[in-house]
């Protein structure tokens, strides 16, 4: 019973810490899970992509427009800092969620890597 009560303290606290980072509408239970999260600036809608093809810190070559940012935690829920794979693929997934190409600029702000995500526009 006495081990009872920390754990639903705990529960609390990742809860309440999580929803403050949740407020991006693209967001659901996976993304508060792996802490990782894909926030659009663009008005316009584009079709998910397939993950394997966004491309990460490679400056657009095509003329393109940036659609969003992406973050994803430095670490995993359990605390424990992720190996930068990890952090690419995240990056990936997500800019892929919201059809980007490749995600550049890629930078550390505090505990979150942090992207651009840019749409490539072909030339007609």
């Amino acid at each position: 019973m006495k081990l009872v009560r920390p754990i639903f303290i705990l529960l609390f606290i990742f809860l309440l810490n999580n929803y403050a980072y949740s407020a991006a509408p693209s967001q659901n239970f996976e993304n508060i899970i792996t802490k990782s999260r894909a926030q659009i600036t663009s008005n316009s809608n584009f079709q998910p992509v397939d993950p394997n093809i966004v491309k990460i810190d490679t400056p657009p070559v095509l003329p393109y427009q940036e659609i969003g940012k992406v973050y994803v935690s430095l670490y995993n829920i359990w605390g424990v800092k992720r190996q930068s794979g990890v952090i690419s693929d995240l990056m990936q997934k997500q800019a892929a969620e919201v059809g980007g190409d490749d995600v550049y600029n890629i930078h550390v702000n505090g505990h979150y890597a942090v992207g651009d995500i840019v749409k490539e526009e072909p030339i007609n």
